[in-house]
């Protein structure tokens, strides 16, 4: 009788909650929704995490509270969101850096990419650009590359951290160049590019919308576009070094278990948001390019990039060694 009453207990409560999920869907949202942003406020991340948030609120009806939870290259604040309820009104930026990449830098992570995020779809690709100090002496590729192979591992890079974008695309620009600088990380990309301009460090990959606005001021020296073609009349890096070429994405995550009638609600959200024009005018200012994609697609470029970047992290730690 015992086991009896235990599986009649089992079937009511599964058929509760297959009652429940509906219901949620049908009354969401209902309260506010908070919005994580793994940067620090200031940054190509944090400008389109605002523009989204105010058009997907008005979209959906209820406020979007942003919050910023910088450090570790996104880690942190991403754990918070892999850790919230998933009922929808917890979403975060997804950085494909602190997804794809920091699994193999880094190691045991306080989440699985894979298993503890659902994806709502893509935000863009953002475009980087290579940048040297001003007192630096560096003004090309070439010189850059002439006095890295002079002193290997004596030019110091900065970096949002390790296992951020930044530091992957100087990982991959020294491979292909034949060069080894050195890796200077800091907390956010924001410090890294300050301590840049004020001569502290000599280089770094830093995203076009920030780096421009500094490169026509004086303030830093433009280098290249890590694009594969001529951009804002920068030659594309691969003129110099040929093959490469580097961009990073942005993605918008919920945690696992998120109902997917909530989760298709924001994504929809999402895409209404980034077929404005204002919001996609502003988006490229900030060097971010607006591409929405469904969450599968975005699910299937997640594990894609996982496999890609771990082999080559592989490949450059052995040749490394």
């Amino acid at each position: 009788m015992p086991t009896l009453v235990h599986a009649c207990r089992a079937i009511l409560a599964l058929a509760l909650c297959s009652l429940a999920v509906p219901a949620l869907a049908a009354g969401y949202p209902d309260r506010p929704i908070t919005f994580i942003v793994p940067t620090t406020p200031g940054g190509a991340g944090d400008t389109v995490c605002r523009e989204l948030a105010e058009s997907m609120a008005k979209k959906l009806g209820q406020p979007i509270i942003v919050e910023n939870k910088p450090g570790a290259g996104g880690i942190i604040g991403s754990k918070l969101a892999a850790k919230a309820a998933p009922d929808g009104y917890t979403i975060v930026l997804g950085i494909d850096s602190a997804l794809a990449v920091s699994p193999y830098l880094l190691g045991a992570l306080p989440y699985h990419p894979k298993r503890d995020f659902a994806p709502i779809g893509q935000i863009g690709t953002v475009q980087f650009m290579l940048v040297a100090a001003p007192g630096s002496g560096i003004d090309s590729t070439a010189a850059l590359i002439a006095r890295a192979k002079a002193a290997p591992g004596r030019i110091p890079y900065a970096s949002g951290g390790t296992g951020s974008v930044h530091q992957l695309a100087m990982e991959i620009f020294e491979k292909d160049a034949g060069i080894k600088l050195e890796h200077i990380p800091y907390k956010a990309a924001p410090q890294g590019f300050a301590d840049l301009m004020g001569d502290h460090v000599s280089v770094m990959f830093i995203a076009v919308g920030t780096g421009l606005p500094a490169a026509a001021s004086g303030r830093v020296r433009a280098l290249g576009y890590a694009g594969t073609h001529a951009k804002d009349g920068m030659q594309p890096l691969s003129k110099t070094v040929p093959g490469f070429s580097f961009e990073s994405w942005f993605g918008l995550f919920a945690p696992r278990g998120t109902p997917a009638p909530v989760v298709a609600r924001l994504s929809s959200a999402l895409k209404a948001a980034l077929q404005d024009p204002a919001v996609a005018s502003k988006f490229i200012t900030a060097g971010v390019e607006p591409t929405w994609s469904s969450p599968a697609t975005l699910e299937h470029r997640l594990a894609r990039d996982i496999d890609t970047y771990h082999g080559l992290l592989a490949k450059l730690q052995a040749n490394a060694g």
